[in-house]
Formats: C-alpha cells, sequence, structure tokens
C-alpha cells in the first residue's frame, strides 16, 4: 500500500501544471527541468518542483517534510475552478458541517494516537 505523499505525487504526475497552479491560487514558472511551483505554506514562501516533488521553504532551504507535501500535491491534482476562499474553513464552518466535527477529531485523535505509540 503507498504512503500518502506516494499516492498524492502519483496524483499529481498527470495535472497540467499551469492550470493547477491557477486553480490552486499558485504560481507555475516553466523551465527546462520541468518548472516549479511557488506558493504559501504556513505563511511562509514555498517552492515546488514539478519534477520529483521536491518542496522547500525559500528562506532557509528548508525541505517541506512529505507529509505535508502530500496535502500540497493532492491539492493540485484535486482542486478545480472552485473559487478560493483564502481562509482556513472547518467541518464547522460548512453548512450542516458540525455534525462530523466530533467524529473527525475522534477519527483523527485515533489515527495519531496509534501512529505515535509504535
Amino acid at each position: 500500500m503507498p504512503n500518502a505523499y506516494d499516492a498524492a505525487s502519483e496524483l499529481a504526475s498527470h495535472i497540467n501544471p499551469a492550470q493547477a497552479a491557477k486553480y490552486c491560487g499558485f504560481t507555475y514558472k516553466k523551465s527546462n527541468g520541468g518548472g516549479e511551483f511557488f506558493f504559501e505554506l504556513f505563511s511562509k514562501p514555498a517552492r515546488l518542483e514539478f519534477d520529483g516533488f521536491k518542496g522547500y521553504f525559500i528562506e532557509d532551504g528548508r525541505e517541506i517534510p512529505p507529509h505535508v507535501l502530500a496535502i500540497v500535491l493532492y491539492h493540485l491534482a484535486k482542486a478545480d475552478k472552485t473559487p478560493l476562499a483564502n481562509n482556513w474553513i472547518s467541518y464547522a464552518d460548512l453548512p450542516g458541517g458540525l455534525s462530523y466535527v466530533k467524529a473527525f477529531r475522534g477519527y483523527t485523535s485515533k489515527l495519531l494516537e496509534d501512529h505515535f505509540k509504535n
């Protein structure tokens, strides 16, 4: 079974990078090496190489961890023409979403607990 990063990388490998960048609110700059995405991550400028899907924080060159890159790649692969909200939206903020908050928290807590026990 592939891990989240591998699965998201596979999905993102099939995208049109310029179109995906537009849908995500990223900037895409094409180059001979495949191009790069530029975006903000945790309020810090970041870049993602399209060829190989390696990500870095621009200010200090630190690599973006694979579990975080998985979320970025999934976003690139799945974004559509839905307008960006430009702010965090939780389940509780969605119409009818309040009923999912408790279940999501319980499920997520259980996964984290199981992961860090080992």
